[in-house]
Order: structure tokens, then sequence, then C-alpha cells
């Protein structure tokens, strides 16, 4: 149990029969935050230490870590909020983008929590919930810099129960929270290995079988000088199909506060010593997600990335998680042609797609959709 010392914190929130406070933890406090999270069924990576560190060196920005605790400093809920320049990523490693960035953290900030909050005692949901939505309501009211608020529910809980995002939305949108409905896509990993395998489409199975007669091998990668060498690869691969690649820095200090972890892994699709794909995944609690995937022009006339995709699915599977998650599609009659494509490949691994909901807040009304 994460003990409460000392923390900054806000006025008591009386909710039912339970008074919450949102504190903000102080270092000795965020010694035990991840073995907090760990244990939620919602927990991801999104929402652990490891990430808001990652962030900070990273990007730049300030994570910031709250708890909702009771009178007796028993935490909750929690949820990290990344401190940041809103429309930070068209300036990030562009030219003059550090000193733009800085200008405009000055001015616009953004408190982004992606997969929160996390409630950690399930019975007091309702409190947990309405709490954090006063308090980022709150945030939203600084006047300078002038801060917005932006959230996603977490993907697990959608992954459990549909109505879980809804049920989130609900508690924010007395505060002003506006809500847009997004759609992921999950494979259930808690399924016997023939069922997986029964699931797919039977193109991914072709494609499968076939990659695997042409002599591919999938290995996971062990050192910081093997995943700079696959940076190296899909940099080059994604260039040529007109795709933005993130720095090796970004790896770097990836490896640093996540592979070493144990939440960030990359895995390669290879024959004999060529590399012919790769895939990049993030893993904590429950699930795992998908962050970066590629194909080299040797593979390109293979179908190495399928046996890849699955074999990581397998991994996920022994390694005890409970849902593979793609990442986004558009399942809506709006989709573009290249949305629905992607719609096809990720729906061929037998998952199925999961409501998510994207709320946000501006301060005192500026900018908000009519």
């Amino acid at each position: 149990m994460l003990r409460i010392l000392a923390a900054k914190s806000g006025p008591t929130k009386r909710v039912g029969v339970l008074s919450l406070r949102i504190v903000e933890a102080t270092d000795s406090q965020l010694e035990g935050w991840d073995d907090l999270v760990r244990r939620s069924p919602e927990g991801n990576v999104f929402q652990t230490r490891m990430w808001g560190e990652f962030w900070r060196e990273y990007v730049g920005g300030t994570p910031r870590y709250w708890l909702a605790v009771t009178e007796t400093d028993e935490p909750v809920g929690l949820l990290v909020a990344l401190c940041d320049a809103i429309l930070w990523e068209p300036f990030f490693e562009r030219p003059l983008g550090t000193v733009i960035l800085a200008v405009l953290r000055r001015a616009v900030c953004r408190q982004h929590i992606n997969n929160g909050p996390i409630v950690l005692v399930p019975a007091h949901r309702d409190e947990v919930l309405s709490a954090f939505s006063d308090h980022l309501a709150g945030q939203s009211r600084i006047h300078f810099p002038i801060t917005v608020v932006t959230m996603t529910t977490p993907t697990a809980g959608g992954a459990d129960d549909a109505a879980a995002p809804m049920y989130v939305s609900d508690a924010f949108r007395p505060n002003g929270f506006t809500v847009d409905e997004l759609y992921t896509n999950c494979v259930d990993l808690r399924v016997e290995e023939e069922v997986l395998w029964s699931q797919l489409h039977r193109s991914a199975r072709k494609a499968v079988n076939r990659a695997r007669r042409e002599g591919v091998t999938v290995r996971r990668v062990e050192s910081e000088e093997e995943f700079a060498l696959l940076h190296r690869h899909l940099k080059e691969a994604r260039t040529q199909l007109g795709l933005r690649t993130y720095s090796l820095l970004n790896w770097t200090v990836m490896w640093k506060h996540l592979a070493q972890g144990q939440a960030a892994h990359m895995f390669v699709a290879q024959v004999s010593d060529r590399i012919l794909a790769g895939l990049g995944v993030w893993s904590f609690g429950r699930i795992i997600t998908e962050f970066s995937s590629a194909m080299t022009e040797a593979g390109r006339a293979t179908t190495a990335g399928d046996l890849l995709k699955w074999e990581v699915i397998l991994w996920g599977r022994q390694q005890g998680y409970s849902y593979y998650d793609l990442a986004g599609l558009n399942p809506r009659d709006d989709a573009t042609e290249k949305e629905r494509q992607i719609a096809r490949f990720k729906r061929k691994w037998g998952g199925r797609d999961i409501p998510i909901h994207r709320l946000t807040r501006y301060p005192l009304g500026w900018m908000q959709p009519r």
C-alpha cells in the first residue's frame, strides 16, 4: 500500500459517504506508484511513473502525479497528467522547435491524461471519478498559463465492458468536458492458442504459414545496441513510405525508462541475419499496446510482418496479458479508403472494436465547440 506522507492537496471533496482529497504525490510517495497501477484492472503503461519520467526526459514536459485519497490517506484512485504546450507535436524535433515550444509552454499549457484515471478501489468508482472531474476542471480554470485538459479513457476498461467509457464520460460531462467517441481493436488473449488461431481471418493464417515456409523467424531485441540498429532500419523504411519516424533519442530514452522496466519491447522478423520487419509494443498491467511497426525494403515482398504480429500476440498470451491492443481505427461510415484498409488489416487478427472516449475541457469556455 502506498503510504501518503505529505502532499500538496486541494480541498476535501465530499461525495456520497466518502470524503476524498486530490493530492500531488511527492518523490517519496512515488516509490510505490507503479505497483499501484499494476494492481488495478485498468492499469496501463501510460499511467505509470516510468512513462511520466520518459516523457519528462524526452519531450521536456512535466508529469504530474495525482492521487485521490480518503480522510485516512488511503489511495483509491490515481492519474498521471502530462503537462506541455498545446499542439506540441508539430514543432517537436523540428527546426526552431525548441524555441517555439519554450514560448508556447509559457502561453498555452495542456494537461493530457492518457488511459486514465485509474480507479484502485472499484467500490469507490463514482467518488473517484467525480473527484477527479472537479479537480481537472479546476486545473483548466487557471488563467496563466491558459490550461487545456484532454483525457482518454482506459482501453482495458472498454475491453472489459463496452459501457465503461460512457460511465467515465458521464462523470466528466457536468464539468464542461466535451466527449468524442474513438475506437481501437483488441485481441482477447485469455483463450487457448487454438482459439486464437481459429479466430484469425483466413488471409492472416495463410500469410503466417507462408512466412514460416520461407524460413522467417521472430525474436525479441535484447540490447540497447540492437535497439538502435532496428531504429535505423525502421527509419529508412518509414521514410521511403513518407511516414514520420521519431529520432534515435526517442528510442534511447524509451530504453532507459521503459525497456529496462519490461514495459517496452521490440521484436524483429528475419531470415538469417537480414531484418525484414520490426514491431514495437508497450506492455503493463493486463494490456499490450502497439507503438511502431514497419517493413524493410527486403521484407516487402514477404509476409514476415504477419508472422511477426502473430508471434507477438502469442508472446503476450504466454506472458499472461489479457489484451493486445492494435491501436486506433475508424469503423464509422465516414472512414476514408485508407482508414478502411487499416481497419480491415487490424480486424483480421480476430479482435473486436473497442470504444474509448476522448474528453476535452477548455478554460472559461474559450474555443469550446458549440
